[in-house]
């Protein structure tokens, strides 16, 4: 059970930790991160010109920061199994509230991930509270909002499909890509407002987002593997164990809840 001074420490931990974003004295550079934490981050290729900003936040300094301004003592709320008591958890939880209004923006996409944070600029907030909210059109010319919304999408691709691909089963992150079925470059003609719509997403592993450009496979509006003449004419050695597995597959794993659409997918082999 926990106490009323407890629970009012509580209440306010949401207030505090955005103070602690916004305090510029706090923010370190990735390199100072890296001192500090002895590991190397990975640093999406669009954060990079961040790097050496003092504009990143880690868990375990707010965490500290909060302790001591709280006047937290270590036996003050009970561990669970895995380690974790309230006031750790109440912090997760306002930083995972931030991160959906769009205030902040984490190092790196995907999972996992490392716990660090960056206050968003205004503009990049507005390109993700677009997403979130349904508008998924392609900004013709702000940079800083294509990174954004592009970075939305291949968050929300990744957790769709469970970072597999959608063919194969590949599952490690680094070799996997949120793919749009059909191109930007003809959705800004054909259907604008959804350039960037998960229906209009699949999560490829490198080799079946090669083939499936090059029109090796193609996938039938309800998710038929089509392996095309191109496909029965592939001679590589390198591709054996793939040409295997694809002539053993039938259809693609479909996402919970968001299927690709099938106006895309048809567009997509008109265009070959």
């Amino acid at each position: 059970m926990i106490d009323s001074n407890l629970r009012e420490k509580l209440r306010k931990i949401p207030e505090l930790v955005w103070s602690e974003l916004l305090d510029e004295e706090e923010g370190k550079s990735i390199i100072e991160l890296q001192t500090i934490f002895g590991r190397e981050f990975i640093v999406d290729r669009e954060q990079k010109s961040n790097r050496k900003e003092k504009v990143w936040y880690k868990k375990e300094i707010i965490t500290k920061n909060l302790k001591q301004k709280l006047d937290i003592q270590e036996n003050d709320f009970s561990k669970d199994k895995v380690g974790n008591d309230t006031f750790s958890k109440t912090i997760a939880n306002s930083i995972t509230d931030l991160r959906e209004s769009g205030k902040i923006i984490d190092v790196k996409y995907g999972f996992p991930r490392y716990g660090i944070w960056r206050k968003t600029s205004p503009e990049e907030e507005t390109a993700i509270m677009e997403f979130k909210n349904g508008n998924y059109s392609w900004p013709e010319t702000d940079s800083t909002s294509q990174e954004i919304k592009k970075r939305e999408f291949t968050n929300y691709i990744l957790k769709i499909y469970e970072r597999k691909c959608c063919i194969c089963q590949f599952k490690d992150q680094k070799n996997l890509s949120a793919v749009t079925i059909v191109p930007l470059e003809i959705m800004k003609d054909f259907e604008p407002k959804n350039s960037l719509s998960p229906s209009n997403g699949l999560l490829l592993c490198r080799i079946c987002e090669n083939e499936f450009k090059k029109g090796v496979i193609e996938i039938s509006e309800n998710g038929e593997i089509i392996k095309t003449e191109k496909f029965h004419k592939l001679d590589d050695y390198h591709l054996e164990y793939w040409i295997e597995k694809i002539n053993g597959i039938l259809k693609i794993s479909f996402p919970k809840g968001n299927t690709p659409g099938k106006k895309f997918l048809n567009l997509r082999r008109k265009l070959k």
